[in-house]
């Protein structure tokens, strides 16, 4: 447990940022696993007080905004006090700050009859955005927007009990690769649907998605367009090997015009990589990319050529014999100038 590899000349350097999921404590650690700085406000409500966090984002004056699926978003200074909060409004799963402050998120709301076909209720997810202090200015259906999209049939796939599409990551885009793709202009976001296997770009304007990919990866988590105009992918069970004998994951970067794949990581049979759920991945300067195998509460940081250059495994058990560790929703790795002006 805790930080069981570490390449220094080789991994990137730097500070993690991450929640465990046996606390709502948010956590910074140095490369060798010592916790730096610790975020645990206290609300006052035992929802709050005792569920981890799904995403969290770092400002750079140590401030952080985190939410708590369905249950809480809000924001606190770097002691923890909380600076506001919107409970019981829906957020989930995944959002992102923009330089100016603007919170881009995911939100959802059971409604009834949405759609003809599908189940009286169906849980509708949308993007909403959000004003630096929390206040909705915009708010798009991402179903209606898939229902007028030339990629409507992709819901004849849609059941699960209502939860139809369940959006599970989003990007907003900043006009790479707009020239060739139109579709990709700045402000449109890019969103995973996860139980349609379909990533796509919706158009915040028009309201309608307007470019996507499906059928190369099985319930899709976190797909990241990368610098290098590439994109970086968590395909939970993607891997054919999966589909014979043994579950899987795998992370994949590819090129979203012609859908090759340019680099994976996967495990084997005799060294697994899985988490059926959530998974995260990011590119990290070095182009090497830090991987959160989430279910398995373990983070690793890879290479082009497949070598693990830093691993570390949540220290925390719990259960029978300790057989319980607590997932990683997502680990995140600021440099160390980032956190330099607060970080005493």
């Amino acid at each position: 447990s805790g930080v069981i590899t570490h390449d220094p000349e080789r991994a990137y350097p730097g500070y993690n940022f991450f929640p465990s999921g046996n606390t709502s404590a948010l956590y910074l650690m140095d490369m060798e696993g010592e916790i730096v700085h610790t975020w645990q406000p206290e609300f006052g409500d035992e929802r709050f007080d005792s569920l981890s966090w799904r995403r969290s984002h770092l400002y750079p004056n140590g401030d952080v905004l985190a939410v708590q699926c369905d249950n809480m978003l809000f924001k606190m200074d770097k002691d923890s006090n909380i600076l506001w909060q919107k409970p019981d409004q829906g957020y989930h799963h995944d959002m992102r700050i923009q330089d100016d402050g603007h919170i881009y998120i995911l939100s959802r709301q059971w409604e009834e009859n949405p759609m003809a076909g599908q189940d009286a209720v169906t849980l509708v997810d949308y993007v909403e955005i959000l004003d630096p202090d929390g206040e909705s200015l915009q708010k798009v259906s991402t179903l209606k927007a898939l229902e007028d999209s030339p990629y409507a049939p992709l819901l004849r796939n849609a059941h699960y009990g209502g939860d139809i599409l369940h959006v599970n990551s989003i990007q907003v885009l900043d006009g790479q690769l707009s020239d060739r793709i139109p579709a990709f202009r700045e402000g449109n976001v890019l969103l995973c649907l996860l139980q349609i296997d379909f990533i796509g770009v919706l158009d915040m304007e028009e309201e309608v998605f307007t470019w996507g990919l499906a059928g190369q990866w099985n319930f899709p988590h976190d797909p990241k367009l990368l610098p290098n105009d590439r994109m970086l992918l968590f395909d939970n069970v993607g891997p054919v090997w999966h589909r014979m004998m043994y579950p899987a994951s795998r992370v994949v970067e590819f090129d979203p015009l012609t859908r090759e794949e340019t680099w994976e990581f996967r495990g084997t049979p005799e060294q697994p990589f899985f988490s059926r759920t959530c998974g995260a991945a990011w590119g990290l300067p070095n182009d090497n990319f830090l991987i959160t195998e989430t279910n398995s509460g373990r983070v690793l940081e890879v290479t082009r050529d497949n070598d693990i250059v830093w691993e570390y495994i949540n220290p925390v058990r719990t259960g029978e014999d300790d057989a319980l560790i607590p997932v990683i929703n997502e680990m995140i790795r600021y440099s160390e100038d980032f956190v330099a002006d607060w970080l005493s």
